[in-house]
């Protein structure tokens, strides 16, 4: 909570207000008055030095808890980039599962099933289930605007000049055609 100008009741207020969400019971357990609680607590709200001290409280928790876009990125970016030759290893006595401490908590891991087949010999299957790759990648490429929620191409487009289409004074007649926001921004080559 920033110290600037906010007196110790007042940070007192801010704390039992954010744990509450009740204004008139945060003055009351800040000290203010039983009688003077109700409108002291709506007069502290309206104060620009609480209300920028509530948002900071709230602001540090967001920040400690909600995933940023490049984190976001970064799982989205694990995913795609996982195979199944993570989890698993063919040899020659067959599929042997490869969980360990590194790769359990991987993004890619989507679900690991024990099933007892039965009969005489009783036998435990392991299913491995990674995340869809595709679907990543579409979430990656709405992050990053490759394309709108829809798939289309949201893209300037690229001219491109054929060598042997020429005009009668010599120009090259451009041809329009969408191109990834990524080749449009670098410029055609």
């Amino acid at each position: 909570m920033s110290e600037r100008n906010i007196s110790l009741k007042q940070r007192r207020f801010v704390s039992a207000y954010l744990l509450s969400g009740n204004a008139t019971d945060a003055a009351i357990k800040a000290g203010y008055s039983r009688k003077t609680a109700y409108s002291i607590g709506q007069e502290n709200l309206k104060k620009p030095v609480i209300k920028t001290a509530i948002a900071e409280v709230i602001q540090k928790a967001m920040d400690a808890t909600v995933a940023a876009v490049r984190e976001r990125m970064q799982i989205l970016t694990k995913i795609i980039r996982a195979t199944m030759a993570d989890f698993v290893t063919a040899g020659a006595h067959g599929v042997v599962i490869n969980i360990n401490p590194e790769n359990i908590n991987s993004p890619a891991l989507k679900r690991i099933r024990y099933v007892t087949m039965p009969g005489s010999q009783a036998a435990t299957v392991t299913y491995v289930e990674v995340r869809d790759q595709i679907a990543a990648c579409h979430q990656l490429n709405l992050m990053t605007g490759a394309y709108d929620k829809h798939g289309a191409g949201n893209h300037p487009s690229v001219v491109i000049v054929h060598e042997n289409e020429l005009r009668p004074n010599g120009e090259k007649p451009p041809i329009d055609i969408p191109a990834p926001k990524q080749i449009a921004e670098r410029g055609a080559k």
